[in-house]
């Protein structure tokens, strides 16, 4: 089979994206699979497997890294050469996070050009990429969620009354993005005002102090839970990446109990979204004061690097990385 595995991109989880390009690129190679990798992001288009970082530095992509990416996307992937690449692949393996790779946008040209690809449909990326939306799918499904407040860029406190009267703290993130990136916290409402730099919508929730779990979905099934416990009052960029940052239990010590009520959550919560049979999700939790499992967000690409959390949980349920990339393959097909 073919498989045209896209990686890298533009966005400020570039290298995230390019860590998990490589490690599946190297796995489905390995499987017997024709594997190219594709960058969206690189001048070239085409890079070498070999040439991919197997982990994820810890930094966000500098703005003239960046630029560059940009440039080169907007000159090289609709370009007429990387459309009929496109159309000669049996599949396209996602993993380009963040931005046009996780919010839709990619999914649809994709579908457009009559490309199979691995990963949620279109729409169904398009609500998840929304915290704000999917937060409310989420709560009409009988989810507990954080209380929250949208914050858009030139709001004053006066707009926002009861936040910025909140004494307790609040966690601070844009509301589209991923992998931890630009998620703050914040010592009470007011400071939320402070933040430097507001040129994006922010979506600002009550902290839940409780643990941290998530709940990993394949084709509508469960897979086993991880607990998560950082070394900082929330799970992080550096938390999340860096080998032994956070400490990642799966799978998670909680009792049969707690886990079905999880999961049937993770399952409730995914199909309010829109997630379906064909495709795969994250689900994170937090508990709330009263130790409720206590829904933070979705994530319909979840990262495929050698910390992430989505291949932790399958090899907890005796699906290897190699079963589990083919296994996305098989679905999406």
């Amino acid at each position: 089979m073919h498989i045209l595995v896209l990686a890298g991109g533009t966005g400020a989880e570039r290298d995230v994206s390019l860590a998990s390009g490589s490690v599946v690129g190297r796995t489905l190679r390995d499987a017997g699979h024709v594997v190219t990798v594709c960058d969206p992001g690189s001048p070239t288009l085409v890079v070498s497997i070999d040439d991919l970082p197997r982990s994820v530095p810890l930094r966000f992509p500098s703005p003239t890294e960046l630029h560059d990416a940009h440039n080169a996307f907007r000159d090289g992937f609709f370009s007429e050469v990387a459309t009929e690449a496109l159309r000669r692949t049996d599949i396209a393996f996602n993993c380009l996070h963040g931005g046009y790779g996780e919010d839709g946008r990619l999914h649809g040209y994709l579908e457009m050009l009559g490309v199979p690809h691995t990963g949620a449909p279109s729409h169904t990326c398009a609500t998840a990429w929304d915290k704000d939306l999917s937060k409310r799918l989420v709560s009409s499904a009988g989810i507990p969620i954080a209380t929250s407040w949208m914050v858009k860029p030139g709001d004053h406190p006066s707009d926002h009354p009861s936040l910025t009267a909140r004494p307790e703290p609040v966690v601070v993130k844009p509301v589209h993005g991923g992998s931890t990136h630009g998620v703050v916290l914040v010592g009470n409402g007011r400071q939320v005002f402070d933040i430097a730099d507001r040129r994006e919508t922010l979506i600002v929730e009550e902290f839940l102090p409780g643990r941290e779990i998530t709940a990993s979905v394949v084709q509508n099934e469960p897979l086993p839970l991880v607990e998560i416990i950082a070394p900082r009052a929330i799970f992080d960029y550096e938390a999340k990446y860096q080998h032994g940052g956070a400490i990642e239990t799966c799978p998670a010590e909680v009792d049969s109990a707690y886990e079905t009520v999880v999961q049937a959550s993770a399952i409730a919560a995914s199909t309010a979204i829109g997630f379906n049979e064909r495709s795969y999700c994250r689900i994170d939790f937090r508990e709330n004061s009263d130790g409720i499992p206590t829904f933070i967000e979705a994530n319909s690409l979840p990262g495929l690097t050698l910390t992430s959390l989505l291949p932790r949980a399958a090899a907890a349920a005796g699906l290897s990385f190699g079963d589990l990339c083919q296994r996305l393959i098989d679905v999406a097909l």
